[in-house]
């Protein structure tokens, strides 16, 4: 079994979630509503915890969003047609899923994209960046970095 390094606690991961949600508030603070699509899986338990701190700190209205990879690509759930938008994921890998998630997004006019990344892994294969990371790390090709959500009172994320 490969030997994995602890980089954020449970309790690190939840004060990025708040700075992150900030960051998200202080972007929109003059939009009447905010939508947060997720990534499946993981990426979805990042955005409802996103949610959760900005249902604590902003009057603004949150919508959820999903945008779930099929065999012909991503689908968008949701109208989001010229509304300001967060696509959140987990793990910003090598950007092929965050990438191709935009791509689905953007088909659908947004009036803006923002994207949120809990754990960025800085060798990236495709030309996509997170505008709000909760934690950025430099890696070799060969560590993985993930993000444990089994257990929603004791989140973490390693690299292996």
């Amino acid at each position: 079994m490969e030997q994995e390094t602890l980089i954020l606690t449970h309790e690190q991961i939840i004060e990025r979630i708040k700075r992150i949600a900030w960051q998200i508030y202080e972007d929109n603070c003059d939009e009447s509503s905010v939508i947060l699509i997720g990534i499946p899986n993981r990426g979805l338990v990042v955005t409802q915890l996103i949610e959760n701190e900005l249902k604590q700190i902003a009057d603004l209205k949150i919508v959820r969003g999903i945008v779930d990879p099929g065999p012909d690509g991503f689908e968008v759930s949701g109208e989001i047609q010229g509304r300001s938008v967060v696509l959140i994921d987990d793990v910003l890998n090598s950007g092929r899923t965050l990438m191709e998630a935009a791509a689905a997004v953007m088909s659908h006019k947004p009036a803006q994209l923002r994207t949120a990344i809990l754990a960025n892994r800085d060798h990236k294969l495709f030309p996509i960046g997170a505008d709000y990371v909760g934690k950025s790390l430099a890696t070799t090709l060969q560590e993985h970095i993930s993000f444990k959500s089994e257990d929603l009172k004791a989140l973490s994320v390693t690299l292996q």
